[in-house]
């Protein structure tokens, strides 16, 4: 037992707790950001859209129990004689040289998206519930504590 607690396994393990407990809280921590909520809710409001060009169109496949097949495209418009970019991932296939339309902020371009009701939806998706919080310190706390005692164990045995 005492080998197990000072060797090199239990130190990634509580490493990874660690990170773990520091991704969940900082999603609690930081939550959805009002103001690129309001730049979305924005470009809907003012209908601040615009056809872009398919660049580049990459795929992945993940197989297992569920398997799912989506596309990743790059697109570009121009403003002003400005070029943007940006780019989607969904369950369709574009070819090179179609276009889609394209929402963007009119008071800086650069900020753009192709659908701003998913992006308005996933920034809403930051929150985190008392529950995983108490989940995420549980694993902090597990994980720190892994890393100290991890440490020492190793520190002993090369004594």
């Amino acid at each position: 037992m005492l080998k197990l607690l000072g060797s090199t396994q239990t130190l990634i393990t509580s490493v990874i707790l660690a990170i773990i407990g520091l991704i969940i809280v900082s999603r609690h921590i930081n939550g959805p950001s009002p103001e690129k909520i309001k730049q979305y809710q924005s470009m809907i409001d003012k209908d601040s859209k615009i056809a872009a060009i398919i660049e580049r169109r990459s795929e992945f496949e993940m197989s297992g129990t569920i398997y799912s097949h989506s596309y990743t495209h790059r697109y570009r418009f121009d403003i002003d004689n400005v070029r943007y970019e940006g780019m989607f991932t969904c369950k369709n296939s574009f070819t090179g040289r179609d276009s889609v339309w394209v929402y963007y902020n009119t008071d800086n371009p650069a900020i753009n998206t192709r659908d701003p009701w998913s992006a308005i939806a996933d920034e809403n998706g930051k929150k985190a519930s008392p529950k995983s919080l108490t989940y995420a310190i549980g694993f902090l706390i597990t994980g720190c504590l892994g890393i100290i005692i991890s440490l020492v164990g190793i520190f002993r045995r090369n004594k």
